[in-house]
């Protein structure tokens, strides 16, 4: 068995330092529409790690182990990297202020649009008082502000259709200066094994517990393991990028503690987990 590195203790660092980046007793209060957003994301991915470091199992408990269901880690990791990715898009630098309102106009539309998809099917009437409320004063200005924007204007015809049946809550084609923690290749394959167990797909099934048999490379504890390495560096990445977007917020940490912050976003644990996989896969039968 390849040995796998796993740094719990590496999360918690991060976690207390979230804590105090967000501490509420010297709470600093957005001042833009971009930093409220901002906000609302990074608080979002905090409390996905602290929930994911909550289901950890714990050292001094010998049977945690018996009851590890990799898929809600798996789900909880694949959250992080999606909500990570919303943060950079919304804080995406060097954008214009008209692109930035467009991304903005094209959020707000769909988070109204699926709100009436939702209340539609579980059934309450569109003439009740909170649904003609929020009619005229959320889906009624927020499609009339979709639909007279430049760029929206500037679309295909067959892209303004998908937009306004509400399938394009993210418009990730104009993100220019996308970055990630890992490479696109690697990290798009962490992406689909993370989706298998969510879904409950063949393989997500075959690597859910230690009763599982698992596939290879990808047993129950691989599994766990890329779980952790994938929280700790997209949560090290949405860290570096809320403090870019609110500058304030920084001087609240040390100049070793920033350091550490930039040392997580490697994938050097990851690597050497990977490399000598690949290493011994060519050795070893049984892996």
């Amino acid at each position: 068995m390849t040995n796998m590195n796993f740094r719990p203790e590496d999360l918690v660092k991060l976690i207390e330092l979230c804590k105090r980046i967000s501490d509420s007793e010297s709470y600093l209060k957005p001042s833009t529409q971009r930093t409220k957003y901002a906000e609302i994301i990074f608080e979002k991915l905090v409390l996905y790690s602290i929930s994911f470091f909550k289901l950890w199992p714990k050292k001094d408990d010998e049977k945690s182990e018996l009851y590890l269901d990799s898929a809600t880690f798996a789900s909880i990791a694949r959250n992080i990297i999606e909500t990570h990715n919303i943060l950079q898009y919304v804080c995406e630098r060097n954008i214009s202020q008209e692109e930035f309102n467009y991304r903005v106009k094209l959020m707000k539309y769909h988070n109204i649009t699926d709100y009436f998809k939702i209340i539609n099917r579980f059934g309450f009437s569109e003439q009740g008082y909170i649904i003609q409320m929020y009619d005229c004063v959320f889906r009624i200005p927020a499609t009339e502000d979709l639909l007279e924007d430049s760029i929206y204007l500037s679309l295909s015809e067959g892209l303004q259709k998908e937009i306004i049946k509400g399938k394009i809550p993210y418009h990730w084609a104009k993100m220019v200066n996308k970055k990630s923690p890992l490479d696109r290749n690697i990290e798009s394959g962490v992406y689909n094994i993370l989706s298998n167990s969510i879904h409950s797909f063949p393989l997500g099934l075959s690597n859910s517990s230690t009763k599982s048999i698992g596939f290879g490379h990808f047993d129950w504890k691989s599994l766990l393991f890329i779980t952790l390495e994938v929280v700790i560096m997209y949560l090290s990445s949405a860290i570096r990028i809320y403090l870019m977007t609110r500058p304030k917020l920084a001087t609240r940490l040390s100049v070793e503690e920033k350091k550490f912050i930039k040392m997580m976003i490697r994938d050097n644990n990851f690597n050497i987990w990977l490399h000598d996989r690949i290493k011994k896969s060519g050795e070893d039968f049984f892996l």
